[in-house]
């Protein structure tokens, strides 16, 4: 009887524990071609609450002005960009991330929650495989720890993805945000 008080509240840690691991990538998970495959294109939000949105299946770009709205453009990014940004995707390991960042991380004990939060959701398409994942700056990581190395990662390739669109002409040409966010 001894036992059972031990064995049970044992099984009991260890199924909360097991049920706390961070996603791992899909069980079918085959890294993707070094080469970029011709399949390869991402649809991106990014910025406060999401509101910006680069879409390379539709050749668009969608601008957040704040309190004037949104303005969509037509936006190609180059061939040989796009395999500069695949390099990037490759590096960053993106392809490894879990689909939901934000509930694959574990709380800490001091929550470090930002708003309005900058909210990213990338769904890529890859050698046949269409994936997505989401993540945002409000949390809910450790904030004396700061946010996941599986965050930063994907932070990392969508700030690649931002410096080349906010270099080009296309995006110059837009109009500046109204207002802005509290």
């Amino acid at each position: 009887m001894k036992k059972m008080f031990f064995i049970i509240p044992t099984l009991l840690i260890i199924i909360a524990l097991v049920g706390c691991t961070p996603e791992a990538p899909p069980e079918s998970f085959t890294p993707p071609p070094d080469e970029m495959p011709a399949d390869f294109d991402f649809a991106l939000n990014f910025g406060i609450d999401g509101m910006n949105y680069l879409d390379t299946y539709e050749n668009t770009f969608t601008k957040d002005l704040i309190i004037a709205g949104t303005e969509t453009i037509p936006f190609e990014i180059p061939a040989d960009k796009m395999k500069e940004l695949y390099a990037e995707f490759l590096l960053y390991e993106v392809y490894t991330l879990p689909d939901d960042i934000n509930a694959a991380t574990p709380l800490g004990n001091s929550q470090g929650f930002t708003t309005p939060a900058s909210k990213y959701t990338l769904t890529y398409t890859c050698d046949g495989e269409t994936r997505t994942i989401v993540s945002d700056d409000g949390g809910p990581w450790d904030s004396y720890n700061g946010p996941p190395e599986t965050h930063e990662r994907l932070v990392a390739f969508i700030n690649s993805v931002e410096n080349y669109l906010y270099s080009t002409a296309e995006y110059q040409a837009m109009p500046e945000e109204e207002g802005g966010y509290a």
